[in-house]
């Protein structure tokens, strides 16, 4: 990943107070006891005041349909991974690793949005969202062949 923008990053953008930009996209993750959630954001992308949710949903049935089981959120600032010599023009990860998952979870929606503060404009810019179960070693224990 570069230290600016490239093509494929996600920029929401809000322009009135408190209007909202919102996406979001559902993962199947019926097989999955738990996951790392995380995404970078630029850090030299935002502009203007507001906050910026970024949140996972699980649900108890397939397609993000049915039931929200729980909801993991993920802090708004992280820790520079890139150009770690100057954070302000680098990109920071947020993420929450491990989380366990409610029984009967079978697929999560990512959401992530800007919603504009008193100055009435607010974007930013995500790149690189993982939805992932954590590594895991011999899951069904040792296999044959």
């Amino acid at each position: 990943m570069e230290s600016t923008p490239a093509g494929g990053s996600l920029r929401l953008q809000s322009y009135n107070i408190k209007a909202t930009s919102h996406a979001d996209q559902c993962v199947d993750i019926h097989k999955w006891f738990a996951l790392d959630f995380s995404l970078r954001k630029f850090n030299n992308g935002e502009s203007g005041s507001g906050t910026h949710p970024f949140k996972l949903e699980t649900y108890d049935a397939a397609d993000c349909g049915g039931n929200v089981l729980s909801t993991i959120t993920l802090p708004e600032t992280g820790d520079t991974v890139v150009d770690g010599s100057n954070p302000a023009t680098g990109w920071s990860e947020v993420s929450v690793p491990g989380t366990p998952l409610p029984s009967g979870a079978l697929s999560a929606k990512v959401s992530v949005d800007t919603i504009a503060g008193p100055t009435g404009v607010s974007y930013y810019l995500l790149d690189d969202v993982q939805v992932v179960p954590p590594d895991e070693i011999f899951p069904n224990d040792f296999e044959g062949n």
